[in-house]
């Protein structure tokens, strides 16, 4: 028999059953006779006298045959949903596994318990989470988390930093099983600290078990509308699991730091996953399981519902990197960045149509606005060039989409690294490539 009559024969039998099972016995009574339809009874007919009904010729045993053969073949089809836009654009999606994200979310989050002394000797504690940057075999990992979970300007100590840092692993929140880490290094501008743990018996064990695992970092920037979850400490309770989209996929804020004084800047991500209290420092993950944010803060007010933010993965990956590299056994506790002396400024803004995935992207234009004389950047950038690209030494180039593409690249450079920039120039509209070799003298460290 054809596979095709089989389908047909298969969609036949799945609507008779659905009707069966949707009927409404009250209709029976109704007084509307109005349909002039007839129908044949099918009352006393099997399934297989219904196939034979329909043309199948054979046995009955030779019937139930073909039909499990061509029943495990459907079960094999991808279910892809499709969808036409206006433009003729199709887009097909299978989804995620959103039970399969949140197992890998779990398996890199960790709980965090900082504790402090305060200046008349009282004991003062913060709880937040985060998540495994890295680990290996033997135990080691590096964690990161929010900078003001594991500081208190209220700590008598003199960088105000937690010399007593507790962190537990999602199912394993009990005394035996705490897991003790020091400080790496971090910064308020950023709100990103990491931790170190070396030689830990439990990391070691539930690696193996696999249930401690690196993060793994979204390829790809978050667009708005994408589902994600939180992996967090909500009131420090231990590891759960909330679920929301992307509302904005990049935006400034300004609040106060963790000393309760100075004004900062972040750059966030807004979305309404719910977001508690000791949520901080813990993933935001795509249906892939992806990190694509670190949370750090929310909008307390009755006047709003469910406005968290999160810092991108793009920035999580390079301020990593910068402390591990600067700070990891070595004297500095800081973000180091590079400065090249100049500043840029969105000077145009537009959305395009992807074709190929049919989601809206924002673009913008920036130019120099300002260069400082000295700088690395003097006499080979004016005032005025619009920044097409940027490439930090041998790593890819970076398409300057965006304002803070630029921004996150340099966080990245190393002294005696070169930085190409390509530029439009003002003047001529020549598009152009400078270099720069980053030096000691442009070093800044952000705290």
């Amino acid at each position: 028999m054809k596979k095709t009559k089989i389908m047909a024969l298969l969609m036949a039998l799945c609507m008779l059953f659905l009707a069966l099972a949707s009927c409404d016995t009250s209709s029976l009574d109704s007084e509307d006779s109005s349909s002039s339809e007839v129908r044949e009874p099918l009352d006393g007919l099997s399934a297989y006298d219904i196939a034979v009904k329909n043309g199948f010729t054979g046995t009955e045993q030779e019937w139930l045959e073909s039909l499990k053969a061509d029943t495990e073949v459907i079960e094999r089809q991808p279910i892809i949903n499709q969808d036409i836009t206006q433009n003729n654009i199709a887009i097909s999606t299978t989804g995620g596994d959103l039970l399969g994200a949140t197992s890998k979310g779990l398996a890199s989050a960790v709980s965090v318990f900082a504790h402090f002394t305060g200046e008349h000797g009282e004991l003062l504690s913060s709880a937040g989470s985060g998540v495994i940057a890295s680990i290996n075999a033997m135990g080691d990992a590096f964690i990161v988390t929010n900078y003001h979970v594991v500081f208190s300007p209220d700590s008598v100590s003199e960088d105000g930093i937690s010399d007593n840092i507790v962190l537990y692993l999602y199912g394993m929140e009990t005394v035996d099983a705490k897991i003790d880490a020091t400080y790496v290094g971090g910064s308020m501008n950023y709100d990103l600290a990491v931790l170190r743990v070396e030689k830990n018996e439990i990391l070691k064990d539930a690696y193996a078990r696999g249930t401690a695992r690196a993060v793994d970092v979204a390829l790809s920037e978050p667009t708005p509308g994408q589902r994600v979850i939180a992996v967090g400490n909500p009131s420090a309770e231990g590891i759960a699991v909330t679920s929301g989209v992307i509302s904005v996929d990049s935006e400034y804020i300004q609040m106060l730091g963790a000393d309760n004084q100075t004004t900062v800047e972040f750059r966030v991500m807004r979305t309404d996953t719910p977001i508690n209290q000791g949520n901080s420092g813990g993933g935001l993950y795509n249906d892939r399981g992806e990190l694509v944010g670190i949370v750090n803060a929310k909008i307390m007010s009755s006047d709003v519902e469910n406005i968290g933010y999160a810092i991108p993965a793009s920035v999580y990956e390079a301020i990593t990197s910068n402390i591990i590299y600067y700070c990891y056994k070595q004297e500095c506790k800081s973000v180091v960045r590079p400065l090249l002396g100049i500043s840029i400024q969105v000077c145009e803004m537009w959305t395009e149509l992807d074709k190929t995935t049919g989601l809206i992207e924002r673009h913008e234009k920036s130019k120099v606005v300002l260069v400082t004389e000295g700088s690395l950047a003097d006499g080979k950038v004016n005032v005025g060039d619009i920044v097409i690209s940027a490439q930090v030494g041998t790593s890819p180039v970076k398409v300057v989409e965006r304002q803070y593409h630029l921004i996150d690249a340099l966080i990245n450079a190393r002294v005696g690294e070169t930085v190409q920039l390509r530029v439009e120039r003002v003047e001529t509209g020549k598009i152009e490539t400078v270099s720069f070799i980053i030096t000691e003298e442009c070093l800044a460290q952000f705290k």
